[in-house]
């Protein structure tokens, strides 16, 4: 989620990064979630320094898939070097509902495919309003009918039910898993 849309590949490679993950993108353009703070509009990021941690309700800002396509090959003209695995986040667009956001989902995957070398199916980013499980196998089905040689992980926000998901994960022909996302149920998690 640092690198939303391939601007920092040079940056995170000259600086010794094993792998990138770009993103999250969506289909089209989204401003995410926005704040006004004397008069200048924001994303909600406020770093913790004390703990050495940050606070964040992005909500998913994304130049669109396009241009992190664009600067994922430009990086790679640049730096050919085959030792630097670069992976897209995809997500389904905030403002689309049922199979529009599921369009859009297969939209970023099919242009992704073959162009990246691995891709992130993100289902865990609680900052977004309308983001639930319910279709996550028929979503994670459409995907990986369109996957081919590329790898596709998916990013959870829970675990839950881990033999229950990891046996869903196998039969809906997932590569991997990526745990855990931004978490928000602090009282739950404080204890462990």
């Amino acid at each position: 989620g640092l690198d939303k849309d391939g601007s920092l590949l040079e940056f995170n490679y000259c600086i010794g990064a094993g792998f990138a993950v770009v993103g999250t993108v969506l289909n089209k353009p989204h401003t995410g979630n926005i704040v006004t703070i004397r008069g200048k509009e924001h994303n909600p990021w406020v770093p913790l320094p004390n703990s050495h941690s940050a606070l964040n309700s992005l909500g998913l800002p994304s130049l669109g898939v396009d241009i992190a396509l664009e600067n994922i090959d430009k990086f790679r003209q640049q730096y050919p070097d085959k030792d630097f695995p670069i992976g897209l986040s995809i997500m389904g667009h905030p403002l689309q509902e049922g199979e529009e956001k599921l369009n859009g989902i297969l939209e970023c995957v099919e242009k992704a495919v073959g162009k990246v070398d691995f891709i992130e199916i993100n289902e865990s980013c609680p900052n977004v309003k309308g983001h639930s499980d319910s279709g996550l196998e028929k979503r994670l089905k459409a995907v990986t009918a369109l996957k081919k040689q590329t790898p596709i992980f998916v990013k959870l926000g829970s675990l839950g039910n881990a033999e229950n998901n990891v046996t869903l994960m196998d039969g809906c022909n997932v590569d991997g898993l990526v745990l855990l996302n931004t978490q928000k149920d602090y009282d739950l998690l404080r204890p462990k």
